[in-house]
Order: structure tokens, then C-alpha cells, then sequence
């Protein structure tokens, strides 16, 4: 190699990666539920992935994936939201602004707000690796949007929500909390040189069966991408790859703020009617893929499903087989980037290996035995939070392969 092409590569490599406005902080999630309820105050953590010195930009839903269809839905009318954000924790509370106002303009059925103002200072600059709140009043003309789960609390402990059908005043004081639900922005937004990773996929993705812990950060990929970068956590419990395809105009567009795509589509096709096999998956992800044609996006191959009454024992275990054929032609075909009916590239950027780090041995539809001799599932479907602790602490998900 010449000196001159040495030179080049390396001026190259050491030239600096234009700044955007990405996702800056975790715990952004989209919503799932609508209550009848129009009023709400709400407190939500999360950590910042870049330091700021001016406040961030954030937006609001007015708008939920349904657990009943799984199409976006809208609240059923216009919303409207006044925030605020509070470092260091306890301080403060400073106000969030639209257009130089206190709230955001007026947001339309199914619509997501403008962004609030950029360059406002912060009263104290949020370092790196900081927890900060955001506080939102958040007032429906018919419903309230918000993201619930009964099967997990979601809440740090300084996350807060109340409903209110009327008279509920704005205060970051919030007393008569909502179990199981919680209110964030869908989008935190700094300048920043960082990757920044839209999250998409279904209940594992989620983090069902997880616990919460000091990190905030749940289920098969936050726990791995929370700890360096920014997330918006879309997944959503039941989904499929099938349902996203047929509508997801609003989660798309919030890509427009991340740098990368993760994805873990793909049981819940083949084990809920209609079922699906792994060549019909494949040609959705090829799909998904030109949906975010801009994108880099990273695929998780598909954790085991296994029947049992006790999942310390891998003798207990039988591969469920509604699924564990076409589990283990589309794992295959993932690690391989190809389509398997034709030998066309699926398009993605590349595959966390997920599966391996959880099943018992290669496409053995078990899940493995926790080091200490423990289950690290409940159920045979979703991991428990030993399980979802093994992927992180396995780098399965390797942060250092995303890359801008």
C-alpha cells in the first residue's frame, strides 16, 4: 500500500462525525394504551447518553399502538402538553417551551408534537451518564395516551403518573399514583456524534418477565444498547412483523431522530394465528429493511420457546413445536443475512446473535441453565431477569459494532 493511500485512510479515519439532533437519553417509549381519563401528571427518568448544556428537544404522542389490533391509533382528539425537566434530580424544576410558550401547540388526533425549543440554557448542564426527570401535564380532549403493562411494573422509583377525568392542576408533586403505567416523551433530542437506536419488535423486546433495576433499562436490547446510547423503545407486547408492516407511519417517522434500527420481529408470527413461516418473516424483513433504507438496521435472532414445568433442567424441556422448525430455518438464515427461498441478501446491516447466548446449544429450542443452577425463564416464552442479564453481560448485543 502506498504512503499516499496510508495517508488518506488515515485522515480519514481521524476526520470527526458530523453532529445531528438524536436520541439523547433512554427510556423513551411509545404508548399502548388510551384512558378515558383526559388529565395527567407525570414524572419519568432517564439517563443521558450526551452531555448537554442547553436544554433538549422533546416531543409527545398523541397516539398508542393498540394491544387489541396493533394498528397506531389516536387518542380519539386533540391533545396538549406543558413539561418540564429537573437536573440534578430534586433541584429546580425549569420549564420546557414551544415557540418561546409554556406547552406545545395544539396536537392533532394520531399526531406526534412539535419539537420544544432548542438553545434554551439549562440552569445546570447535564453530564454524560446523569439521571434527569421530565415532567408532563398532559391534557386529552378525549383520552390520555400512556404506556401500561400489567405484567410488569415499568416505574423506577422516581417515575410517577396520575389520571384525573377533570380538575387535575399541573404539579410535579404527584400523589394517588397509577400502578403499571408511566407517561414519557417519544423523543429526547441533543446534537450529538453518537449512534442513536430505534428499538422495534415485540413482548421480548419490551421486556416482559424483566425486572426493574437501577439502570431503568428493560428487556433484550435496552438492557444492552441503555448503558452507551439513546433508545426509543417501540416494541410492544403481542406484536408481530406482519402488523408493523401494515401500518407504521408514526414509529417510522420517530427514526428520523436515530442513526440505527434494532429489531426482534419474528415468534410471535409463527406461533399466533395466522402463523407464518420463515420465508414469509423474511420477506417483511426485506420490507422492513426498505422502510428504513437509510438506516442501519441490526436483526436479533430468535430466543428458544420451550414447553416445561421446571426450565432449570434441560431435561424438562420440549421445543415448542408450533414454531421451533421455522425458529431455527430463520435464525439460520438471519446469521447468513440471506433470504433462504432465493438466496437474496435480506438487507440488514447485521445480526446479534441473541439465541446463542440463551439456548442450551445451537438451535436446540431449550433455554440454558443460569450459572448459578437457576431458571432464566417463567414461562418458556420470555426470559426472566437472569436471562435478559445474560445477553447484556454477554455483549451479544455489541454496542461497538454500531456505528455511524
Amino acid at each position: 500500500m502506498s504512503i499516499d493511500i496510508v495517508a488518506r485512510a488515515l485522515a480519514a479515519k481521524a476526520r470527526p462525525v458530523d453532529s445531528y439532533p438524536g436520541q439523547v437519553a433512554t427510556r423513551c417509549y411509545t404508548n399502548n394504551f388510551a384512558s378515558p381519563r383526559k388529565q395527567a401528571n407525570a414524572n419519568s427518568m432517564h439517563i443521558a447518553r450526551e452531555a448537554m448544556f442547553t436544554m433538549p428537544q422533546i416531543a409527545f404522542a398523541n397516539w398508542y399502538v393498540s394491544t387489541a389490533s396493533y394498528a397506531e391509533t389516536g387518542s380519539g382528539g386533540t391533545a396538549s402538553f406543558q413539561a418540564k425537566i429537573q437536573y440534578p434530580i430534586g433541584s429546580k424544576w425549569q420549564t420546557v417551551r414551544w415557540n418561546g410558550e409554556d406547552g406545545s401547540p395544539v396536537v392533532a388526533d394520531g399526531a406526534t408534537s412539535p419539537l420544544s425549543d432548542a438553545g434554551v440554557p439549562l440552569a445546570t448542564p447535564i453530564p454524560d451518564g446523569a439521571a434527569f426527570l421530565i415532567h408532563v401535564h398532559a391534557e386529552g380532549e378525549v383520552a390520555t395516551v400512556l404506556t401500561y403493562s400489567s405484567a410488569i411494573d415499568r416505574r423506577t422509583a422516581y417515575d410517577r403518573m396520575t389520571l384525573a377525568t377533570s380538575g387535575l392542576a399541573d404539579s410535579t408533586s404527584i400523589d394517588n399514583v397509577q400502578d403499571g403505567a408511566l407517561i414519557t416523551p417519544c423523543a429526547i433530542l441533543y446534537p450529538t456524534r453518537k449512534p442513536t437506536v430505534l428499538i422495534c419488535g415485540d413482548s421480548r423486546g419490551f421486556g416482559f418477565g424483566d425486572m426493574m433495576d437501577g439502570s431503568g433499562d428493560l428487556g433484550e436490547m435496552a438492557r444492552s444498547i441503555g448503558p452507551r446510547l439513546g433508545y426509543i423503545n417501540a416494541c410492544l407486547y403481542g406484536d408481530r412483523l406482519d402488523m408493523f408492516m401494515a401500518g407504521h407511519a408514526q414509529r417510522a417517522a420517530l427514526s428520523d431522530y436515530c442513526s440505527h434500527i434494532l429489531c426482534n420481529y419474528g415468534i410471535n408470527d409463527m406461533q399466533s394465528l395466522p402463523q407464518r413461516t420463515a420465508d414469509q418473516i423474511e420477506a417483511d424483513i426485506q420490507g422492513f429493511c426498505a422502510v428504513f433504507a437509510d438506516k442501519r438496521v441490526f436483526w436479533n435472532t430468535l430466543t428458544p420457546a420451550s414447553d416445561g414445568k421446571d426450565w432449570r433442567s434441560l431435561a424438562d424441556q420440549t421445543p415448542q413445536s408450533v414454531s421451533q422448525g421455522q425458529r431455527i430455518a430463520l435464525n439460520d438464515h438471519l446469521r447468513r443475512n440471506v433470504r433462504g427461498s432465493n438466496g437474496a441478501p435480506l438487507g440488514l446491516t447485521g445480526t446479534f446473535d441473541s439465541a446463542s447466548v440463551v439456548e442450551s446449544s445451537l438451535n436446540s429450542g431449550k433455554f440454558a441453565i443460569g450459572n448459578g443452577g437457576q431458571a432464566i425463564t417463567a414461562d418458556g416464552l420470555h426470559l426472566n431477569y437472569i436471562g435478559y442479564a445474560m445477553i447484556a453481560n454477554a455483549t451479544a448485543l455489541d454496542t461497538a459494532r454500531i456505528a455511524r
